[in-house]
């Protein structure tokens, strides 16, 4: 065989995998849990692009205050928190700033994770936000799940990094791995199965999450 052949050879594995995962993941994000469809007095919101998912809760209910526990601002007054590879999701804030080396690290899994937090001083609206109505028990259930990956220090406090993409965002210190298996948007997935939120079977990508909900309403 030869180094031509080889490297076809290799190329075409590379191909049929990366066909094979998107196959398998927008497939069963398809397919729906067998809970209900979200329906409650509580309004949350998901903010989602075709690559990325972020759950909006409002600065204080259901049991937690953000305020607290990420030392927000005054003015805030709803938070989308997402969770993701800490070099990746630091060092990419738009596609353009995607860079190879990055995308090669976070397939590997070995990396530390971090939750996102945006702050708003209102509700947030436009064409990426998804309402999600749910009961008290399920923002309670997603309350738990989300602050549940925000790691504390000796003291208590969960470690903020200085980086950020604007004045009204920050990271924190997160628990768990970024991998192709459990990427940031099927960690939103498993917080809708958790608090029995009807959302795709396994949701590596975005559809998988958006599908399931009602359509955004335009600002």
């Amino acid at each position: 065989m030869t180094l031509r052949h080889l490297i076809r050879g290799l190329l075409a594995s590379v191909v049929g995998l990366g066909l094979g995962y998107a196959g398998l993941g927008f497939g069963l994000g398809a397919l729906a849990t067998g809970d209900a469809a979200s329906a409650g007095p509580v309004a949350l919101a998901v903010i989602a692009n075709p690559f990325h998912s972020d759950l909006v809760f409002p600065v204080a209910g259901a049991g937690m205050d953000w305020t607290e526990l990420f030392g927000l601002p005054p003015e805030a007054r709803y938070v989308a928190i997402g969770w993701g590879n800490r070099r990746f999701y630091m060092e990419t804030p738009y596609l353009a700033d995607l860079k190879l080396g990055t995308v090669a690290a976070a397939l590997t899994g070995t990396g530390d994770s971090v939750l996102h937090v945006a702050w708003f001083d209102g509700t947030p609206a436009g064409d990426e936000v998804h309402a999600l109505a749910v009961t008290e028990a399920q923002a309670e259930a997603l309350v738990r799940y989300v602050a549940g990956f925000a790691t504390r220090d000796a003291s208590g406090h969960v470690e903020r990094f200085e980086a950020s993409y604007g004045p009204d965002d920050a990271f924190f210190g997160a628990s768990g791995r970024w991998s192709p298996i459990l990427t940031c948007n099927e960690w939103l997935g498993r917080g809708l199965r958790a608090a029995h939120i009807r959302t795709g079977i396994w949701t590596p990508f975005a559809d998988g999450i958006l599908r399931h909900l009602p359509a955004a309403q335009p600002a």
